[in-house]
């Protein structure tokens, strides 16, 4: 994998902020990324999956099927939040008026000496303007890995 920078990323977003991608270019495997890319992050969403990919063209996101990727966007910013026995880290892709957030969280459930007890969550936000239209939660455990946030702009932390 070619090193990225964030302003390599930032680049290439403005140039190219949305486009298609081929499906024949596509791994078979849980993630939506391109061989040679590396997955910040991956969940499977039922039917659809959605992937955030690193490679030497910045980070891109996309939502669809291993055979029709449906959407794509290089228009991405991170954010993250810590909060007493947690935190919980973003990635947001835009589209015109749309916003598409990934999320992992982890929440402390318990206190005490008998352990922490985190609960994990992840999944895809979808808002149109500010206004939340869709949540959908991973089926299964997912997290976005720390490089996305050396390659990804940083951006706003949305309550979701």
């Amino acid at each position: 994998m070619v090193p990225v920078t964030a302003s390599a990323a930032v680049a290439e977003a403005a140039a190219h902020p949305t486009q298609a991608v081929p499906a024949a270019s596509k791994l078979a495997d849980d993630t939506l990324c391109d061989a040679g890319e590396t997955p910040f992050f991956f969940c499977d969403l039922g039917a659809k999956r959605v992937s955030v990919c690193g490679g030497g063209s910045g980070a891109v996101y996309r939502y669809g099927t291993p055979g029709k990727v449906e959407l794509t966007s290089r228009n991405l910013t991170f954010a993250n939040r810590g909060y007493s026995g947690g935190g919980e880290s973003q990635i947001t892709a835009k589209n015109g008026e749309y916003t598409y957030t990934v999320y992992d969280s982890t929440v402390r459930t318990r206190f005490g000496d008998s352990g922490n007890d985190p609960e994990l969550s992840s999944g895809l936000v979808v808002s149109r303007g500010k206004r939340p239209i869709s949540s959908k939660v991973c089926k299964g455990k997912s997290s976005i890995t720390g490089d996305a946030a050396h390659v990804i702009a940083a951006g706003n932390f949305a309550d979701n």
